[in-house]
């Protein structure tokens, strides 16, 4: 027998899953107590059941994830067949390296921490990694890294007069992206060099010359405050293009970004709703279901 089980987070996407699943959703119960810290309380008997559980952690992240892993602990102890967690977008990812002496591995610790508290699996969509290639032979326990990009490669054509698209990847980083996204359009896609003088500050060149009457799709997994996407955008207008469209996994759009991109040029937003937002065009629930299906029909 299986379940869907969803933290105080993410109940949107928790309860889609289990109905295209067919299996029954059940919230936990989750409430602070006066003092600030958490009561968590899982409201039917996870007994030798196959577990989904599924936790957004964007918008409180450090609280977040310390209900993710009480949770799954529990669902250990009282001994889960197994325990399947899914985390649509995974925060403390930047970091997975130590760019400055005595920095903390944030990304490295995060992955350590959830594989000691037992859990069997690890579901995310287009994770923020690029130095760690191999995470399940790295950290030693399955993580599946899904990705959304063909879908919102696809999506993007409704805002587009024609296929006479370009893909920009704004840094080497999302030179993943951009590849998918210009194999699932049949187009040629462009890197462009990123400088970053900060945490918001960056500073984006490349060769552009062959962009001319073109439309523009720029890829990236996460637009955060937009300061790449906004000097990316600077330098694409100095070029007689057409339409830009920005696809972003996760669409956090913190501070004023939505401001600033679209007073630099961009014409539109399409994201996914790991995180929820004005621009949601992909439901990564389908995503997830049509792997966990091929997963319980393998198992």
């Amino acid at each position: 027998m299986k379940m869907v089980i969803s933290g105080s987070k993410g109940h949107h996407l928790a309860y889609k899953i289990a109905k295209k699943l067919s299996i029954d959703f059940v919230p936990c119960e989750v409430r602070l107590f006066p003092d600030g810290e958490l009561y968590i309380r899982i409201t039917r008997d996870p007994y030798n059941k196959s577990i989904i559980y599924l936790q957004s952690c964007y918008g409180d992240p450090s609280r977040d994830i310390l209900e993710f892993i009480f949770t799954v602990r529990t669902l250990k102890e009282l001994d889960s067949r197994e325990v399947i967690g899914i985390i649509p977008y995974l925060p403390y990812m930047r970091q997975d390296d130590r760019f400055k002496n005595y920095e903390v591995v944030s990304a490295k610790i995060l992955f350590e921490i959830i594989r000691e508290s037992g859990l069997d699996m690890l579901i995310s969509i287009d994770i923020h990694l690029h130095r760690l290639a191999d995470l399940t032979r790295i950290f030693g326990f399955p993580i599946v890294n899904l990705t959304a990009m063909e879908k919102l490669a696809l999506a993007s054509l409704e805002y587009f007069d024609d296929r006479d698209i370009i893909v920009v990847a704004p840094d080497s980083e999302a030179e993943q992206w951009a590849k998918l996204a210009s194999s699932t359009l049949n187009t040629d896609y462009i890197v462009l060099r990123k400088v970053r003088h900060g945490d918001e500050e960056v500073t984006v060149s490349g060769e552009l010359s062959g962009i001319e009457g073109k439309n523009i799709l720029i890829v990236d997994d996460i637009v955060s405050t937009g300061s790449t996407l906004v000097n990316t955008l600077k330098e694409l207008r100095k070029f007689n293009v057409r339409k830009i469209i920005a696809a972003c996994t996760h669409a956090l759009l913190v501070r004023n970004a939505e401001e600033k991109l679209f007073n630099a040029g961009l014409d539109a937003i399409i994201s996914t709703n790991t995180v929820l937002n004005p621009y949601m065009k992909v439901d990564v629930a389908d995503i997830i279901a049509e792997y966990l299906s091929h997963h319980f029909t393998k198992n």
